[in-house]
């Protein structure tokens, strides 16, 4: 919405203020600060939400799409680790049975609390078992006491659910899981770009001032 304020404040009067006079407009704009958003920003932006929904509602679909987006920052910035990972899960779904990959695809991510829109990848899901596991362990953990808690878990958590209602005590864990609001941090932002006034041709310095260095201010050359 920024990137559309700048555009109706400083396009020419030729230009037209639809959809398409606004494309024109980041092409023709020779700003590094424009071309840095519009580049590479959004791409970036715009993987991270549409994996986070796709995480969200079990969407296999928007989760793939999200990757392929940021394949191009893997394998053109050359990080190894993530280039392996990303590598070794495509050679895994394409040798895997349909049946199999079918049931994957299905099963993305998980909602404990029922909720359509609050499924969970699995590794968060375990982490927070890890995290009930720790609050059954006295002091400083070991293999034993890990091994112990982690059989007598279902146990432990119905004990702990009865000693909490006998007590009183309003157990905050077992609480339904939250989703912030963003809103509130979307419109502040949005304000602190309009009155550094930094979507508006040709600015060459970041948010609080500082001059970009060469290398963002070519980027579109590596």
């Amino acid at each position: 919405m920024e990137l559309v304020y700048s555009f109706r404040n400083t396009k020419t009067s030729c230009v037209a203020e639809n959809f398409n006079g606004f494309v024109q407009w980041l092409k023709d704009n020779n700003d590094n600060t424009l071309l840095f958003i519009c580049n590479l920003m959004l791409p970036c932006l715009e993987s991270i939400f549409m994996f986070r929904k796709g995480v969200r509602e079990n969407n296999c679909v928007l989760i793939e799409r999200a990757r392929k987006i940021f394949r191009q920052i893997w394998y053109g910035r050359h990080h190894t680790k993530y280039m392996l990972i990303d590598s070794f899960g495509l050679c895994d779904r394409f040798l895997m049975p349909p049946e199999i990959l079918n049931c994957l695809n299905k099963h993305e991510s998980f909602s404990r609390s029922g909720r359509i829109d609050a499924h969970q990848g699995l590794d968060f899901i375990l982490e927070e078992y890890n995290r009930n596991i720790k609050n059954h362990i006295s002091g400083v953990a070991n293999s034993i006491k890990w091994e112990t808690v982690t059989k007598n878990y279902d146990t432990l958590e119905i004990l702990t659910g009865n000693i909490n209602s006998l007590l009183g005590r309003i157990e905050h864990t077992r609480q339904p899981r939250q989703i912030q609001e963003f809103k509130s941090e979307r419109d502040i932002f949005r304000a602190e770009l309009r009155k550094t006034k930094y979507l508006y041709p040709i600015n060459e310095r970041n948010i609080i001032g500082q001059e970009l260095g060469n290398v963002l201010k070519s980027f579109d050359e590596i």
